[in-house]
């Protein structure tokens, strides 16, 4: 349903998860010996093998694949990358450290590695996929982290894995069916939240003209009327009362319907 198969098309072979951990380990071997080439064609090897992965991956092979990730990125000196990378890692596995015997204990790494404040936690909601499960980072679910990077898969309702990648914030997300239910309730969502956002930019464009209406009949009201008697000034003070009234009304209108539209969720959470 998902057309696994499109999205493998530029997979020689599939790749199960111990094939990755196997690629890691290599990569991991070539960083403890210092082989900086050899690390760096052993994590584009295990890069290579993300999109053609045939079943989801644990999190914790999800979280050392983030943390080679960001090694990788520190030795390319892209240390906000590896930072973000780090960052990943430990929002998989909470209170995970580097290995000493990849990173000597005092190396520079170390800070870099627990730098980023997981405090500051930001998601975005994925559309759910039709008859399937998007996994992140081997854990299933939709909220998709906005500040580093994951690795999503999605797995059709037969437990296959159609579509498996490495996304660094800002990376779109690769396409693929939504769920069609979804989709029509999000699009009735959004008419509904642009009516009451009309009517509430209407409703304060008309509180402004009538209240222009009241100030301007205020002011008749106080001007010099000699030959104006009592019932006159009575209708003046009446009319200029009921445009207050009116103007407030429609204030009021525009604030309710404005803040209604801001409430309105976005999409369905399931």
């Amino acid at each position: 349903m998902l057309l696994a198969a499109d999205a493998r098309a530029e997979c020689p072979a599939a790749t199960a998860p111990a094939d990755l951990a196997a690629r890691l380990d290599t990569a991991e071997q070539a960083f403890a010996a210092f082989e900086v080439d050899a690390f760096s064609v052993a994590m584009d090897d295990a890069a290579l093998a993300v999109p053609c992965l045939e079943a989801v991956v644990p999190p914790s092979l999800a979280a050392r694949y983030h943390r080679l990730v960001g090694l990788d990125s520190f030795v390319g000196r892209e240390e906000a990358r590896a930072e973000r990378a780090f960052a990943a890692a430990r929002s998989v596995e909470p209170g995970a450290t580097l290995p000493t015997t990849l990173v000597p204990e005092g190396h520079e790494v170390h800070a870099l590695f627990e730098r980023y404040d997981l405090g500051a936690w930001r998601t975005d909601t994925l559309a759910p996929p039709a008859g399937g499960t998007i996994v992140l980072d081997g854990t299933p679910g939709r909220e998709r982290p906005v500040d580093w990077p994951v690795l999503v898969q999605i797995v059709d309702s037969d437990e296959s894995v159609a579509l498996s990648a490495y996304l660094f914030p800002g990376d779109a997300m690769p396409p693929y069916p939504v769920d069609p239910v979804w989709l029509r309730k999000e699009a009735r969502q959004k008419r509904t939240r642009l009516v009451l956002f009309g009517t509430a930019i209407g409703s304060a464009v008309a509180s402004g003209f009538v209240y222009g209406l009241a100030a301007a009949s205020a002011s008749s009201f106080h001007d010099d009327h000699p030959d104006w008697g009592t019932d006159e000034l009575d209708a003046q003070r009446a009319r200029t009362n009921t445009l207050v009234g009116v103007s407030a009304g429609l204030a009021v209108v525009a604030v309710g319907t404005g803040a209604a539209g801001l409430l309105l969720p976005v999409g369905d959470k399931r």
